[in-house]
């Protein structure tokens, strides 16, 4: 499945498609690129042992600053689905000022909950 959102000038895309029992999400927006991939795997909430969570492990790339929303969305993916998530992928549009990066937040929000209404109807 793929989510796309537009918002003043800004494009988020997310892909994620399955591997088996497991899902790769790819998140761009700006400028294609990798600057983060996020590795989740489903466990019992620490909180409460009947949710499903997430552990995650990450791999950046130097000077890059991906990882929030990649992470945000390999979590979200692997505790609503239970499925082990990889989500890779980065945003960037030159000079982004603060304006941008929550337009980003925003836009991200909005493609991962259209992913989590498909995949966990």
């Amino acid at each position: 499945m793929t989510a796309v959102r537009t918002k003043d000038g800004l494009t988020v895309t997310l892909e994620v498609r399955p591997l088996g029992r497991d899902l790769l999400a790819v998140l761009t927006g700006g400028a294609e690129h990798i600057g983060c991939t996020v590795l989740a795997v489903p466990r019992p909430s620490l909180a409460d042992p009947d949710r499903t969570s997430a552990t995650s492990s990450v791999l950046n790339c130097v000077g890059h600053k991906d990882e929030y929303p990649c992470r945000k969305v390999a979590e979200a993916l692997c505790a609503r689905t239970g499925a082990t998530v990889v989500c890779t992928g980065g945003l960037h549009v030159d000079g982004a000022g603060p304006e941008q990066l929550r337009c980003f937040r925003d836009l991200v929000d909005q493609v991962l909950e259209e992913a989590l209404a498909a995949l966990c109807p």
